[in-house]
């Protein structure tokens, strides 16, 4: 029998588990009538800087933490309207951190680095960065090699009012920072809420529009603003074995809503093998790690329209993940979103996603791979909850699930 006390401790934990879930379901519900919190700062700017393509406001770096500020020598590909860094010698101390206030939710965090002769002398600086306490991005020898791989963004639960991001020096130059974003996205979004998932960062390997024409954020492709304007990379140019290109204008279904909010536009191109070819992407990771792997799928041929014309098994490191895949099938039909999601352990440097026919070819519209990171500090379920802003209920409400095979329920 257990004891009293033990089983009291659990009971109170399954409650607050609930509750914390129920309470994220209702704050979303108030709060996606409006706009998701968007929280933008440049760098070492000294003034506002409106982005009027896109209606962005970028916050000017005042009051938010120490170092020192510093031209950008050139203009950084894929943000040009950034003009200045902010950067921490060591003077300022080992460790310098931005604290932003926001409210209780899920969010997705971007940095974008950069350094030149002011703050670094023209060398490449190495240091690592952290979220929420957890060590998240080490920047390591060949980082600036190209924008993809200074532009990082993570997937962050934030419950104590504040996003706290760190830059640790490591003795080899000076931390420096570009901008730092703080966009709200769905608490459901990447199963975030999942008892299992929730105290974890899932970091952002790699985030692959499979064909597309050009790399881009969620704005540039008109996605929902609940999707966290994520940043979108064409696969042309990445070894991927022999591989034809495919693109439609017609629409997709099922593919634009909550939680994700993907982009529509990413199903509409697809990188495509002929009958017997596989297709296959690697990346390079961090050994002994699990990683969360999204799979999105469309078909968009106007040779295959019925079920069993196209099947392919999906491995990770020669390992089957998924088998006897049948978008059509799985979709409910041709032109209709399909997301497979599998999380696995990974010993070595590389992950090797491969896709192996079954009957025909292989077609493959979308790929994210994020590494599963577990924070080192978290407070428990009940104090996420107390950080809450509860709103007033004096009309009845509905709690809308996100997710459609369960039930709605009502609030009176």
């Amino acid at each position: 029998m257990a004891h009293p006390a033990t089983t009291n401790s659990s009971n109170r934990r399954s409650l607050c588990s609930y509750l914390a879930l129920v309470l994220s379901h209702v704050i979303f519900v108030v709060a996606e009538n409006g706009e998701p919190t968007a929280i933008r700062i440049s760098c070492g700017s000294s003034h506002n800087s409106l982005i009027t393509e896109q209606s962005y406001l970028w916050l000017k770096d005042f009051g938010y933490t120490g170092g020192s500020s510093a031209p950008i020598d050139a203009k950084i590909t894929g943000a040009p309207q950034l003009t200045t860094l902010r950067y921490f010698q060591v003077s300022d101390g080992p460790e310098n951190c931005y604290n932003i206030t926001v409210p209780y939710g899920h969010y997705l965090i971007r940095f974008v680095f950069a350094y030149g002769d002011i703050d670094n002398s023209n060398r490449e600086p190495q240091f690592d960065v952290s979220l929420e306490g957890t060590l998240v991005h080490s920047l390591k020898p060949g980082w600036s090699a190209e924008f993809d791989m200074s532009c990082v963004d993570s997937l962050v639960f934030i419950n104590d009012g504040a996003a706290t991001a760190c830059f640790h020096s490591s003795g080899h130059g000076n931390p420096a920072v570009v901008s730092l974003e703080i966009l709200q996205i769905h608490n459901l979004a990447y199963e975030i809420l999942v008892p299992s998932n929730k105290y974890t960062i899932l970091k952002t390997v790699k985030r692959i529009s499979c064909s597309a024409i050009s790399s881009g954020y969620g704005a540039d492709f008109n996605a929902d603003p609940w999707g966290g304007n994520r940043r979108w990379v064409t696969d042309n140019g990445l070894t991927k074995g022999t591989s034809d290109q495919l693109r439609t204008s017609k629409s997709i279904q099922n593919c634009c809503g909550a939680p994700n909010f993907y982009p529509e536009i990413i199903y509409q191109s697809a990188s495509t093998t002929g009958i017997g070819a596989s297709l296959y992407y690697t990346f390079d990771i961090e050994p002994n790690q699990n990683y969360s792997i999204w799979l999105h799928f469309a078909e968009i041929s106007d040779v295959i329209v019925s079920k069993e014309q196209r099947v392919f098994d999906i491995l990770v490191n020669d390992r089957l993940i998924f088998t006897d895949i049948d978008i059509i099938s799985l979709a409910g039909g041709p032109f209709t979103a399909l997301v497979l999601n599998k999380t696995v352990l990974v010993e070595g440097r590389t992950l090797n996603l491969t896709f192996r026919p079954v009957q025909r070819g292989i077609l493959v519209n979308a790929v994210e791979i994020y590494q599963v990171i577990s924070m080192e500090f978290v407070t428990t379920e009940c104090e996420g909850i107390e950080a809450l802003a509860w709103p007033p209920f004096s009309h009845r409400m509905e709690w809308r699930s996100m997710c459609p095979s369960r039930a709605s329920m009502e609030w009176t």
